[in-house]
């Protein structure tokens, strides 16, 4: 099995309720860089960060899915908060409710000292819910980082600094009567 990243490519409109702190223009572009200066941040309840990834190109057929986040607990001494985050199909807004994300999963951010950032890694999916993952269905999700869960306390902010989604597929066996007959 190979695995592929499907960075941020695109910010959805209107869904964009996170600040960006350190750099960077736009939430997909802070997200799918590699600097741990440059992160999104949100300190209040029920706010929504959605982007659209990069196009699945690898071929081969896929195993499963699953979301990745780099993110700390900050602003804050010690604790932990919950965050989630959405696997949502290309009509996917926090707005339009969950009939258009696949899957919903919280996580628990941990704070450290530093605020160090840690990676966090949600649960594989063979599936959309009903179907196999595609180059149709993958080509079309959108990622959802938002803090429903809980209201961050006082003045402490979640911050995340990459997110992507990873892609485990297998690729497509090589035609070796073709290779033998063309040698021989």
């Amino acid at each position: 099995m190979a695995t592929v990243n499907l960075h941020p490519s695109g910010t959805v409109s209107g869904d964009q309720q996170w600040t960006i702190d350190n750099g960077g223009s736009t939430a997909h572009a802070v997200l799918a860089d590699s600097d741990d200066a440059s992160f999104v941040l949100q300190a209040d309840q029920s706010r929504f960060c959605v982007v659209e990834v990069d196009n699945y190109t690898a071929g081969g057929t896929v195993d499963s899915i699953r979301w990745y986040i780099r993110a700390a607990y900050g602003l804050t001494r010690s604790g932990t908060l919950e965050m989630q985050v959405v696997l949502g199909t290309g009509s996917h807004a926090p707005v339009s409710g969950s009939a258009d994300a696949y899957y919903t999963e919280n996580v628990t951010i941990t704070h450290n000292a530093g605020y160090a950032r840690q990676d966090y890694y949600g649960t594989a999916r063979t599936t959309d819910g009903s179907s196999a993952w595609d180059a149709t269905s993958l080509n079309a999700l959108r990622l959802d980082l938002n803090t429903s869960p809980v209201d961050p306390p006082a003045i402490s902010q979640a911050w995340v600094s990459k997110a992507y989604v990873e892609v485990t597929y297998t690729t497509a066996a090589a035609d070796n009567a073709t290779f033998f007959g063309a040698n021989f």
